[in-house]
Order: C-alpha cells, then structure tokens, then sequence
C-alpha cells in the first residue's frame, strides 16, 4: 500500500435488531446489518403531527367576559 489513503478502518458491531455480528466502517452511525436495514427501510416511522400543540384558554366563564387581570383567590385545603 502507497497511503493511509488505502486502509479501511472497520470496527465491529452488533446488529440492534437481530443481535448479529457485522462489520461497519469506523464511525459509521449504521446500526443494523444489511437485512435488518432492509427490513427496517420497510417499516413505516409514525408521522409528525402537523398542528401545534396550543392550551386552552378560557374566554367566556358562565356567559360573563372575564375582565384582563383577573386573578382567582380559590384555593383548596392543603
């Protein structure tokens, strides 16, 4: 060999679906072996939520507008 350029630095590792013993290349973020990465490109990844989550909010309390500042004094017995 001329270079380092000509080395390929494989580490091995474990399969993370079947458990089996594979070679990868040093610092690859692979994580499974050749057919569970086929078997696992089939698998359909549970889609984002398109909307925004949002907390309620209170405009109307028994038909009166609550007035801008309104603190509430209720509490329980703690």
């Amino acid at each position: 060999m001329d270079s380092d350029r000509d080395l390929i630095q494989l580490e091995l590792k474990y399969c993370e679906r079947c458990g089996g013993l594979w070679f990868r290349m040093q610092c690859s973020p692979e994580v499974y072996c050749a057919i569970c990465a086929i078997a696992m490109a089939d698998v359909a990844l549970p889609g984002r939520s398109r909307r925004h989550p949002r907390l309620p909010v209170a405009d109307d309390f028994e038909g009166r507008a609550i007035p801008e500042g309104t603190a509430w004094m209720e509490g329980g017995n703690a």
